[in-house]
Order: structure tokens, then C-alpha cells, then sequence
């Protein structure tokens, strides 16, 4: 907990694109509980029906449900590799500062060039551990909720035993 709220200012502070990363990762997951549901019946419709317009409707909206799956991931990705990028450079900026404060006999026998990479390594691994951390928690908890209304939905009793 204490890596989230040493890297939350640094992410948060890219509040806009950490929404639009939120809200399209959870469009994405929907979307990944939907398609297996909708695939399914567009194979019990393909074996039942003998009308090609419903088939045609159909396939379009797989088609549609397809490239909007693809937007949302492009979406994801674009707006992850930025709010990353952007608060590793702050991350790494602020260690930066802090090393400039430091006794020059801290820097005795210490290669800089060394440093300064382990630094920016560990940056970036910090606040991609974070935010694909944040996604995951995100995630996993809509899943528990959704799969319990379900649960609940098909046999409550059963479901609270």
C-alpha cells in the first residue's frame, strides 16, 4: 500500500487520461463478458434459423461488437503507455531532485551513469506495477459483483449457501 501512495501523486495528477483509461478498460472487460454470450447465439441462430436477413443483422452486429472491441483496446493501450510514461518521467524527476541534494561523498565510487538508469528503470517498473494493479483490482472486483448477480439471478438460495 505504501508503493500506491508514494506513486498516486504522480499518477493522479493525470486525472483526465487516467478516467478515460478507467472507463474504456471497463468497457473492454464488458465487452470480454459479452462477446463469449453473443457468440453463442449467433451459433444457435446460424443452426436454427433458415432467414439470411436475421443472419446478416446478426453478423453485422458481431462486426460491430468486433471493432468496437478493437477501439477499446487501441483506446487502453494508447492512454496506458501514456499516463505511464508521463509519471515515470515525474517520478523519476522528483528521485532526480532528491539525488541533487544529497553530499557529493554520497557519490564516491558510485557511477552516475548507473544510477541515473537504475533510477529511470525503476521508475517505470513502479508505476507500471501500479497501474496494471489498479486495472486488476478494477477488474476482479466487477467480475466478483457481476458473477454473484448472476449466481443470484439463476438461484438465490443456492447462491447464499
Amino acid at each position: 500500500m505504501e508503493i500506491f501512495n508514494f506513486v498516486k501523486k504522480f499518477i493522479f495528477k493525470y486525472k483526465g487520461s487516467l478516467i478515460v483509461f478507467l472507463i474504456f478498460s471497463i468497457i473492454g472487460w464488458l465487452m470480454s463478458i459479452i462477446v463469449p454470450y453473443i457468440t453463442g447465439n449467433y451459433i444457435d441462430l446460424l443452426l436454427q434459423s433458415k432467414d439470411f436477413k436475421v443472419i446478416y443483422d446478426f453478423t453485422a452486429k458481431i462486426i460491430l461488437i468486433g471493432i468496437t472491441s478493437i477501439t477499446t483496446s487501441f483506446i487502453v493501450s494508447y492512454t496506458y503507455v501514456k499516463i505511464q510514461t508521463k509519471s515515470a518521467i515525474d517520478l523519476n524527476f522528483c528521485v532526480l531532485e532528491h539525488v541533487t541534494k544529497l553530499p557529493i561523498l554520497y557519490f564516491k565510487g558510485v557511477d552516475s551513469a548507473y544510477l541515473n538508469q537504475r533510477i529511470n528503470s525503476d521508475s517505470n517498473t513502479v508505476v507500471s506495477f501500479v497501474l496494471a494493479n489498479m486495472l486488476d483490482i478494477l477488474t476482479n472486483a466487477l467480475t466478483i459483483i457481476f458473477l454473484a448477480y448472476i449466481s443470484m439471478r439463476i438461484n438465490a438460495k443456492l447462491t447464499l449457501e
